[in-house]
């Protein structure tokens, strides 16, 4: 059977002290067990700000979250043939969006020829989604996969004038897990084999905030 290398929030706050040590080699700044776990969540956050803009989904997959929203759809505002969902508080949602990934829609088109079924969304820019709007003199437009794109926590699906979003199906990762001193015995959302890397960098931040407020009192 494989080793189990993952790692437990208390082993984690031990093995930063250590690691800690090892690159400062005389503690000067002790730090609580509240404020190491701010480095250790500050790290896991950082690592997979990486993993996400390298496109290392291969890492990521124990975040990775798939959710049916058919619910808490708005008109959106900004484009009439166009739905929103806000990110941050649709209850079909189950964990805190961190980066959406794939976007499809549930959708019936009417007219010829009609049919219904779910289709995956097209990505644009916000700058581009204006070209796609009805009342920029598009009445007639006809585009088969809608469009999708993110301002803020807000998520717009625009759609021609033949069709009706009826449910939107997401594909994201979520936000990490917190550690919490308090849950010593909770562990990284993040895959085991990249616990090492999110203690070592901790350390590291640790040191910084260490060297600034050297540089301070000096």
């Amino acid at each position: 059977m494989p080793v189990d290398v993952s790692k437990t929030t208390i082993e984690m706050i031990n093995q930063f002290l250590i690691e800690y040590d090892r690159i400062v080699a005389q503690i000067s700044k002790s730090y609580s067990d509240d404020e190491i776990v701010s480095f250790l969540n500050r790290a896991q956050g950082m690592i997979v700000d990486e993993l996400y803009k390298n496109r290392r989904f291969d890492l990521l997959g124990s975040l990775f979250v798939s959710d049916t929203i058919s619910s808490g759809i708005g008109n959106s505002w900004e484009i009439t043939n166009s739905v929103y969902i806000d990110l941050s508080t649709n209850a079909n949602i189950t964990a805190g969006v961190k980066y959406p990934v794939d976007v499809s829609v549930a959708l019936t088109r009417t007219g010829y020829p009609s049919s219904s079924g779910r289709i995956k969304c097209d990505p644009v820019a916000v700058e581009e989604a204006k070209y796609y709007a009805i009342d920029n003199g598009n009445s007639k437009m006809i585009f088969r996969e809608p469009k999708v794109y993110q301002k803020g926590n807000y998520l717009f699906v625009i759609y021609d004038a033949y069709s009706t979003v009826t449910a939107i199906y997401l594909a994201y990762i979520k936000e990490p897990t917190k550690l919490a001193a308090g849950s010593p015995s909770t562990k990284s959302d993040l895959r085991a084999d990249l616990h090492d890397d999110i203690v070592t960098r901790a350390a590291y931040l640790a040191k910084e905030a260490t060297d600034r407020l050297q540089t301070k009192q000096g």
